[in-house]
Parts: structure tokens; C-alpha cells; sequence
């Protein structure tokens, strides 16, 4: 943090909550400059954070003080001459999300739309127990883009030469992301930091949609996966899967 540690305070129990946050800005749009070729363009970034302590309770030899600061503990075990604090905790987790950290949306006057994301988040879990700390850290990014074209018409038959035409738009999208994750076991009174999961995730989704009407629509999509891990315990793995799909909203 940039701070003297000799200054900061070992209290578990946080006095005021730190703040999370969503801005979203769209002025780029409006700009003069990027008037004749687009429709809009979006910024946004939001950051949620979460700080859990799990289930503890108080030690009854340690007097009910104000002014008792973590960290100072003065009292000590009979039988172990170990200190004895205030309050035993089992457990404390932070989870913290850029989710995402940036993310651009544009949508040209063309029909064409493209966005541009970056994901970052970690968690963390200190167990006394064991003296181990487990970080779990996540970070990718997305390469998205889409078309849309206009009014195109398809003529179902019905049955005999009877037939029906549907006019709509056909949107296309495609996607693709990297994700990488690592699990780090950190046991602290042993000084080791050991990898124990963790793996290289590439994506691609590529979707068709056409709305028959308002509450049918039409989907055809292609998925793959491709997971690399980081420990030899696992193996790489992909999985591909495509098909088509019928929505009906009642």
C-alpha cells in the first residue's frame, strides 16, 4: 500500500467499509469526431469487493478494553506461555472483482458493433487453523464483433404449396476470449508457495440469431474450448460443440 506498516492498525473488524463501484460513460459517442461513423461508444468499469469474517468467538481472559489494539496482546497462556488475543477468527476471505476492469462498446452506422473487454479478480481465504493462505487469482479478456443484417426474408412452406415469408434481421456475433487462472497455496509459518491449480481457457462462440416474430426466434451456434492447465496432474482437454436452437417466449 505505499504506507508504513508500523502505522497501521492489525484490527480484523473494519470501522468503514471500503467503496465498490459501476461508471459507465457514452460522451465519446457525441464527439464530433467520431459522429459520421458511429452510433454510440460505450466505456464502463465496475470493481465489487467483499470482506468476510467467518465464525469466531471471545476470549473471556482478555479484558473488555477500548482501547485494545490487535497486534499487543499482553496476556498469555498458562500452560503454553502463547499470547492470548482478543478474538479467535477461523477464518477471513476477500473476493475482490474488476468485472471488468475496462470494457468498450461501439456500434458504427453500419450495423457493425465490436467490443473490447478485460476481466481481473482475486480471492483470498486465511485460515488460522492451518496457517495457509489460498489466492486464487482470474484474468482474460474478450474480443467480441457483430453484424447485423437487415431485413432479410425467408419463405417457409407450410404444408402442401402453401407457404409463409418472414422478414428480419440476422444478427451475428463472434467471441473470443482468454482466460487464465492459478490457485496458490501460500503456507506461511513454512515459507512455501505451491501452484495447485490452474489453467490457460481459450474460447470462440460463434451465434446466428432470426426472429421468426416477436416470440419465436431462430439461433445456430458454434462453441469451442480449449483448456491448457498449469500443473501435470491434468491434461489439456478441449470440448467443441454447435447446433441449432428454438426460443418460444409465452
Amino acid at each position: 500500500m505505499g504506507k508504513d506498516a508500523n502505522n497501521q492498525s492489525l484490527n480484523p473488524f473494519l470501522k468503514f467499509p471500503l467503496p465498490n463501484w459501476k461508471i459507465t460513460y457514452t460522451g465519446l459517442g457525441k464527439l464530433e469526431l467520431f459522429k459520421k461513423w458511429v452510433n454510440s461508444i460505450t466505456l464502463s468499469s465496475n470493481y465489487t469487493c467483499t470482506y468476510n469474517i467467518s465464525s469466531f468467538y471471545t476470549n473471556t481472559a482478555v479484558p473488555d478494553l477500548n482501547e485494545y489494539d490487535y497486534g499487543t496482546e499482553w496476556i498469555r497462556n498458562s500452560l503454553n506461555n502463547n499470547f492470548i488475543p482478543k478474538h479467535s477468527i477461523d477464518q477471513i476471505m476477500i473476493q475482490e472483482q474488476f468485472s471488468p476492469l475496462l470494457k468498450v462498446d461501439v456500434n458504427l452506422k453500419n450495423s457493425f458493433q465490436a467490443n473490447f473487454e478485460i476481466k481481473k479478480d482475486r480471492s483470498l481465504s486465511m485460515s488460522f487453523a492451518n496457517t495457509q493462505l489460498t489466492e486464487i487469482n482470474r484474468f482474460g479478456f474478450v474480443f467480441g464483433g457483430g453484424y447485423r443484417f437487415k431485413d432479410v426474408k425467408i419463405t417457409v412452406r407450410t404444408g402442401g404449396q402453401s407457404t409463409r415469408q418472414f422478414k428480419s434481421d440476422i444478427l451475428v456475433k463472434a467471441d473470443f476470449s482468454i482466460t487464465t487462472n492459478k490457485t496458490i497455496l501460500r503456507k506461511i509459518d513454512q515459507d512455501v508457495n505451491l501452484v495447485s491449480a490452474g489453467s490457460k481457457i481459450t474460447t470462440l462462440n460463434l451465434s446466428g440469431e432470426y426472429s421468426l416474430t416477436e416470440k419465436i426466434i431462430l439461433k445456430a451456434f458454434f462453441d469451442i474450448t480449449i483448456n491448457t492447465p498449469y500443473i501435470s496432474s491434468s491434461y489439456p482437454n478441449s470440448t467443441t460443440e454447435g447446433g441449432f436452437s428454438l426460443k418460444i417466449m409465452l
